[in-house]
């Protein structure tokens, strides 16, 4: 079954929110450099109100040593950090390529041909490409990735069509 993961949460309400749709993980933005992020102090008030999802640290700005080393203070069972800092396969490493640069050669390469259990592959979806739902899942990634930011409009989170969407992507 393909998994669905809420990425891009700052703050605890959306998180709360998030934790009651049918997802399998959620992203905390850690990145203080980023807008609206979340501090590392704050994570465990996070960890106390969310059950029955897996907590992801979206720390795209750390490289693999030091994103292990962030997650074992926070004891977070993954990190997601940006594919340029360097490939190694790590079951607590997920990698964050930027889908709307085009794809170094080698990031393509890892995409596309690594049969590693250890690369999880999640597709980014948003309102605009949501009909395409079947034909993802059908393809076999490890997982869709709604993010927040892609579902608001005027501050507001429309968390009735992310709801829809998480549904019929768990029905596919």
């Amino acid at each position: 079954m393909t998994k669905i993961r809420i990425s891009g949460i700052s703050n605890l309400a959306d998180a709360r929110a998030a934790a009651t749709l049918p997802v399998d993980y959620i992203g905390l933005n850690l990145n203080l450099a980023q807008p609206g992020a979340i501090s590392p102090v704050k994570v465990s008030d996070y960890l106390q109100w969310l059950s029955g999802v897996t907590v992801v640290a979206q720390v795209h700005h750390l490289n693999q040593e030091k994103a292990l080393r962030f997650i074992e203070l926070l004891e977070l069972p993954f990190a997601e950090i940006n594919f340029e800092t360097g490939y190694e396969a790590n079951d607590k490493i997920w990698y964050w390529i930027d889908n709307r640069i085009e794809i170094p050669s080698k990031a393509s390469y890892v995409v596309g041909n690594l049969t590693d259990n250890k690369v999880n592959r999640f597709v980014r979806l948003n309102p605009e490409n949501k009909t395409t739902v079947e034909a993802i899942v059908k393809a076999g990634v490890a997982g869709i990735d709604l993010h927040i930011a892609d579902f608001k409009q005027d501050g507001e989170t429309n968390w009735e069509e992310l709801e829809q969407l998480c549904i019929k992507v768990k029905e596919a």
